[in-house]
């Protein structure tokens, strides 16, 4: 039966358990194929992107866009496409340490609402209250939390590079 069948009539109440599983397994290829170690993470667009000028700049919204992205990575055994995400967010806290301290006075890191491959950490929207974010520490925090409950792997934590992985 074809998918869009199948989604009418899970729509119209039916169970379609088969539908499911293609729904799972759609998405753990799409971070098979846009999450590899040593590249940048799967941004909004994924590598799909067929703009010069993307939507929404293809960059990465840490408001939920990025984190979602990465949930299946643990659960469906693809722990080691979640480096690319702890990689990028290693620099970004990096890069975020100088606004906190020059702006707020503060030790730590700022993460923004939105940056991009350069992991530009300060406020890219010209009204705050839609740009910043005070969630996005947290929530790409628990990636890393998710990653060690899965994996069990102590290393992860104890770098001696300094950066959390």
């Amino acid at each position: 039966m074809p998918t869009d069948l199948r989604i009418q009539n899970v729509k119209a109440g039916q169970t379609d358990l088969h539908l499911e599983k293609i729904l799972f397994d759609f998405g753990r290829y799409l971070l098979i194929s846009s999450s590899r170690p040593g590249t940048n993470p799967a941004n909004l667009q994924g590598i799909w992107n067929r703009h010069i000028s993307a939507p929404w700049n293809a960059d990465y919204h840490l408001n939920i866009n990025l984190q979602m992205n990465y949930w299946p990575a643990e659960v469906t055994n693809l722990s080691e496409l979640h480096m690319p995400l702890f990689d990028f967010t290693d620099g970004l806290i990096e890069n975020g340490k100088k606004p906190a301290s020059t702006n707020f006075d503060m030790q730590g890191a700022i993460l923004p609402h939105t940056t991009d491959l350069w992991k530009i950490p300060f406020l890219q929207a010209a009204t705050a209250y839609w740009g910043s974010w005070v969630g996005a520490g947290a929530w790409l925090g628990r990636h890393y939390w998710e990653h060690f409950l899965f994996t069990q792997d102590l290393d992860f934590f104890g770098k001696e590079s300094g950066s959390c992985h």
